[in-house]
């Protein structure tokens, strides 16, 4: 029910307060690299108009999804994925709560309806910084993983690409988890074996990037600035 430009505006909200703190991956080959694979990805799942990816210079292993179609990948992630398909199951896997306005949901959950209606009424409101980051702070519960999860083989398939990536990149994630490593990314989710078991998607279809294309993208925070990159998605 909430207009898209109301979404796109919130997002560009949530952006702001908390993106532009952060020191963001500015690598050209390595954003066009993800940005055209993301749209690829989108293309795949019908959603109507781009969707904007930044990454991070943060080395903690997560991603995570804004309202207004945005998706943020984390240094920590790139860094700890094996191969360019576990990003992009990652990537396919956040998808899944673009496609199903999830984070919106949890922006309601936090202001509530009454706030919204001001918003969409045309009503003076803005995010403050920490509004902005609780929301960062609050989980999808089960079923919106679970069906986010299920979304990214089903995108990914569609696309022509091959889909095992995110259950590879679950594996990775239990071998850092025996080891006590930071994993921020689906820490407050279904236990990943089980997941893993649940998605394990299939090894046919293309990869997801060329190795030199993946190369690119795991030194895309060797140039940084303070602020995101405004240029338009490719």
């Amino acid at each position: 029910m909430i207009p898209d430009h109301t979404e796109q505006w919130l997002g560009q909200q949530v952006a702001e307060s908390i993106i532009v703190k952060k020191r963001v991956c500015t690598g050209k080959t390595g954003l066009h690299t993800l940005r055209v694979l993301e749209q690829k990805i989108a293309h795949a799942a019908g959603i109507n108009g781009s969707i904007h990816l930044d990454v991070i210079d943060d080395p903690q292993v997560n991603a995570f999804t804004m309202p207004g179609r945005r998706i943020v990948l984390l240094r920590g992630l790139i860094e700890a994925s094996r191969t360019s398909d576990e990003v992009a199951g990652v990537m396919a896997h956040e998808t899944g709560h673009v496609f199903y306005h999830d984070s919106m949901q949890l922006l309601v959950r936090l202001l509530g309806l009454s706030v919204l209606e001001t918003v969409i009424t045309g009503g003076s409101w803005s995010l403050s910084a920490d509004l902005a980051t609780q929301m960062l702070g609050l989980h999808y519960n089960r079923r919106q993983e679970e069906r986010a999860d299920k979304a990214a083989i089903w995108f990914l398939d569609k696309a022509g690409l091959r889909s095992d990536g995110l259950a590879h990149f679950f594996e990775t994630l239990e071998k850092r988890e025996e080891h006590s490593l930071s994993v921020e990314f689906l820490s407050d989710h279904p236990a990943t074996i089980v997941r893993r078991h649940a998605n394990p998607g299939s090894s046919s279809g293309a990869s997801a990037m060329s190795d030199k294309d993946w190369q690119a993208v795991r030194r895309v925070c060797d140039e940084k600035t303070s602020t995101t990159d405004n240029d338009e998605d490719e």
